[in-house]
């Protein structure tokens, strides 16, 4: 069997290019022949390159990928690539074409019907050659495993703003109260700021230090909401690196009133001087509200004679951040303990289930982990560690 009835009878695409006329424009390219894998394109080089490399032959399994026949051959690559894809086509074309073997990246390839197909592609050159006047790239169909996991993330991201609503709701009434106070405050020191100036001789300096405790008042009420608005906003996850200390700190600004209706003593532990961790502070407010409400839930019922609440932050070892989030109630019964985590499963009559593992989701989407301790009648202690670094997400100090 010949290498061409080798390459047509295969499942996944493959096509070969000729690059007679791509050659010159990679060549008249800045530092090529030097060793370098990557090189950055100006865009008219890209789209030179890509209408530049022309379909020279294929078999079946790429003509059904793109919808094109036989005798549509001759056409440049650019005329099946998704425009979004023809940068990094070119790009990994530079590549093979100034040494390397063999590249591997994915692709959006444009079907003639107008479908937009996701395909891993590989594009490669004849070992042992360093030009022959062709490449071959191969094209495998992935659609329904990106559809997947877009739809999986999807799901998730849902599943996160259904999460922060259920929280928001259980605390409507916590926050009303404390969006009161500090309006409340506004009011009284209005009507005594009043009554400084309407004296005989007004009490200019007594004035101007009621308006400084109306601005911070006004200030602590727009925080307050700033916050909520946040929490119920669903919007896309953007990590940033940020002091865990401050999330810690608005959390406890929401769960004022709650922890305080509860008769709960909060007891903050939080090591200064911590490095900052990439994180999408929305997602990591969240994780921190949902565990300390569960812990002052947890010592409601009567059972735990002393109400404390203890957060505490730490650096840990391998470069990690540790959130300790522990309670004094009467800890977790050892036969829920390794189902605490699982969706809709969950040990309160009005619960939905989905907190815990909303959490664990969010931590481990940041690289992290999270882990119980607990023993009968001693409390629970949960201990989120997230990583000072984060090499999977690059965004710039957002």
């Amino acid at each position: 069997m010949t290498d061409k009835s080798i390459i047509a009878a295969m499942p996944i695409g493959v096509l070969q290019l000729d690059m007679r006329n791509a050659w010159p424009i990679v060549e008249a390219l800045p530092d090529f022949g030097k060793a370098s894998s990557t090189h950055i394109l100006e865009q008219h080089s890209v789209c030179a390159l890509a209408n530049a490399s022309i379909i020279q032959s294929s078999n079946a399994a790429a003509f059904s990928l793109t919808g094109h026949e036989p005798h549509d051959q001759a056409l440049p690559i650019a005329a099946i690539l998704h425009a979004g894809s023809h940068r990094r086509f070119a790009e990994v074309l530079w590549s093979v074409m100034n040494g390397c073997s063999e590249v591997s990246f994915d692709v959006v390839l444009l079907h003639k019907s107008g479908e937009e197909i996701h395909a891993l592609a590989n594009l490669w050159r004849l070992p042992g050659l360093r030009w022959t006047g062709s490449v071959y790239l191969s094209l495998t169909n992935i659609t329904r495993r990106v559809t997947s996991e877009v739809s999986k993330e999807h799901l998730q991201h849902e599943l996160a703003h259904a999460a922060r609503m259920s929280l928001l709701g259980e605390m409507t009434a916590s926050i009303a109260h404390e969006i009161n106070q500090p309006l409340s405050s506004v009011v009284t020191n209005a009507e005594a700021g009043l009554r400084w100036l309407q004296r005989d001789v007004p009490d200019l300096m007594e004035v101007t230090s009621i308006l400084e405790r109306i601005v911070k008042s006004g200030n602590r009420a727009a925080d307050i909401i700033t916050t909520m608005k946040t929490m119920a906003r669903n919007g896309k996850t953007r990590r940033l690196p940020l002091q865990i200390n401050d999330i810690v700190e608005e959390a406890v600004l929401i769960l004022r009133s709650e922890i305080s209706r509860g008769q709960v003593a909060l007891r903050l532990e939080l090591t200064a001087d911590l490095p900052t961790v990439p994180i999408d502070r929305t997602q990591i407010l969240q994780v921190v509200v949902n565990l300390a409400l569960n812990a002052a839930q947890a010592m409601a019922d009567g059972q735990a004679w002393n109400r404390t609440l203890k957060i505490r932050t730490r650096r840990d070892e391998d470069n990690f951040i540790a959130l300790e989030v522990e309670d004094s109630g009467p800890g977790v019964d050892p036969a829920v303990k390794e189902r605490l985590f699982d969706s809709f499963y969950t040990t309160k009559d009005s619960g939905v289930g989905i907190g815990l593992s909303i959490c664990r989701s969010i931590v481990e989407a940041h690289r992290g982990s999270i882990e119980l301790i607990s023993a009968p009648n001693l409390g629970a202690r949960f201990t989120v560690r997230l990583p000072v670094t984060d090499s999977e997400n690059t965004e710039p100090n957002l």
